[in-house]
């Protein structure tokens, strides 16, 4: 009951703490009690005391791996959270050793799993520092600990070039990837959207086509396919793409239909049917008022719109709670604060989005916008540069040249 009283209420006060480190001194060992009362420190921006009681709790859970390893886990997250990038690594490294995992083959496929999970965190933590030097010698390592029958480390390469914005590379890795792993699903994915990312879309289309067998199965790969007609400004063959795969989510399985929903009201907003795209989500948040993706996505549209803005800020900082660390939602909150004129708001989390997720066009876009209203011309050049070497659409492309070339901002 604690736990979900501040889930609900956003920053807790100090009774909650109080009383979450009552809990935690009567019961050292109990790993909820120290992981709630570690998130209630962090939200209530008292990081090194989250992170002494993190620590207290790893030690105390000794002989629990379990209780242990989420503890440890929760721990990196917490330094990530806080941009504290090279302290997140050394938790996973610290996790690497004590499973004696080096940069020799493994041959236990559960210590391959554990060592995938664990550096691919590390990679993402080095990717977030825009530490691409170290990121690469990451990939290399999962080469060497994996091995060369384990898929996961192409993956991984694939997507760190994709974030580089260096395309063409990365079609030529993973295509040479699946030249060894022709059954691997990822892969064949990972083609379609690096092709897509190419501006050849109807090439992606043809990977993924030939692959619908008129079955319910075929589910998720129409939700491929509007993804990548979405990417290549096809809304209206989205949303029809989109639409099947919400007829073959099944009753039984609301989960699907909210992704499907999701995937629609996007397609939907991408086709200019912005009504249509307002309906969809609500059906998400009628039976689920609290999915932090359908309040992050229609405040957002609302936000891009200049719509109801007041109503926008409330439902993306109720996403926001429920995901702190999550980029997407940060780049959405400091949006709606720009769209408010509230520029210390926007840039705080922008900023912050840029940090988690430097990789996105939209949010390279957005801080541009921002720093050129706050006369950071240079600065603001800079992250408009990134954003253009990060999108595909001709639109969107057409329109960052024109703010580099002197046009106005929204």
């Amino acid at each position: 009951m604690l736990g979900e009283a501040l889930e609900a209420g956003g920053t807790p006060d100090q009774s909650v703490i109080a009383e979450l480190r009552n809990l935690v001194a009567q019961n050292p060992k109990n790993a909820v009690a120290v992981g709630m009362l570690a998130r209630a420190q962090t939200r209530a921006g008292r990081v090194d005391d989250a992170v002494e009681t993190l620590r207290a709790g790893v030690a105390a859970s000794a002989g629990n791996e379990r209780d242990r390893l989420s503890l440890q886990l929760q721990l990196a997250q917490t330094f990530a959270d806080s941009s504290r990038y090279d302290e997140a690594i050394g938790v996973h490294e610290d996790l690497l050793k004590a499973h004696k995992i080096a940069d020799a083959p493994l041959t236990s496929e559960r210590e391959r799993r554990f060592a995938s999970l664990i550096l691919g965190s590390i990679l993402n933590l080095q990717q977030q520092a825009g530490q691409t030097e170290k990121a690469l010698a990451t990939v290399e390592r999962m080469r060497l600990v994996l091995g060369d029958k384990d898929p996961t480390t192409d993956v991984q390469h694939v997507n760190l070039l994709r974030s580089q914005g260096k395309r063409t590379e990365a079609l030529e890795a993973v295509r040479a990837a699946r030249q060894r792993f022709p059954e691997e699903e990822r892969l064949l994915r990972l083609e379609a959207f690096t092709l897509t990312d190419l501006g050849r879309v109807d090439e992606a289309l043809g990977l993924i086509r030939p692959r619908l067998k008129g079955v319910p199965e075929d589910y998720d790969q129409y939700l491929i396919i509007a993804s990548l007609l979405m990417n290549a400004g096809r809304g209206g063959e989205a949303v029809d793409a989109a639409n099947k795969a919400l007829e073959l989510a099944p009753a039984d399985e609301p989960e699907r239909t909210t992704r499907a929903l999701l995937v629609l009201s996007s397609a939907q907003e991408r086709a200019g049917d912005v009504k249509g795209s307002e309906e969809s989500l609500r059906k998400i948040l009628a039976k689920d008022p609290g999915n932090a993706t359908a309040l992050n996505n229609l405040g957002y549209f609302l936000a891009e719109r200049d719509e109801r803005l007041p109503e926008a800020l409330r439902m993306i900082q109720q996403a926001v709670r429920a995901e702190p660390s999550n980029a997407s939602y940060l780049d959405s909150l400091g949006w709606v604060y720009f769209k408010l004129g509230q520029l210390t708001e926007a840039e705080r989390y922008l900023s912050d989005a840029a940090r988690r997720n430097p990789a996105s066009a939209a949010v390279q876009e957005h801080l541009g916008d921002l720093l050129q209203r706050l006369g950071r011309t240079e600065r603001a050049r800079t992250a408009w540069q990134k954003a253009l070497s990060l999108f595909t659409e001709a639109a969107d492309t057409n329109r960052i040249k024109a703010k580099l070339n002197g046009g106005k901002t929204k």
